[in-house]
């Protein structure tokens, strides 16, 4: 199981830790964001205690900017939930599907 880590570490720069975490962001996604949010993003993983968001397009990202504080403080009120210290949110361009 070490190796495991060690490479998945190595090949995308999170631990296997950091990919559960993710995991838990994709899969209640809706419930944290609300619907209208969740159809214009998807979380794409955590690091560092960051959460990195995909959005669909630019006026997404400006949509979805204005609730970053929320966000913040919904995820950090959820005991299920890592702690986040910020949210990242980025373009997810076509070519990356």
């Amino acid at each position: 199981m070490e190796d495991i880590k060690n490479i998945l570490s190595a090949l995308t720069g999170t631990t296997l830790k950091q990919g559960m975490e993710g995991l838990k962001f994709f899969e209640q996604w809706e419930t944290i964001a609300g619907k209208r949010l969740s159809d214009l993003s998807e979380p794409a993983f955590i690091r560092n205690n960051v959460l990195f968001v995909f959005v669909h397009n630019s006026s997404a990202l400006q949509e979805i900017s204005y609730s970053k504080q929320a966000l913040l403080k919904t995820i950090n009120a959820r005991k299920d939930l890592p702690t986040v210290k910020d949210i990242k949110f980025t373009i997810r361009s076509q070519r990356e599907g």
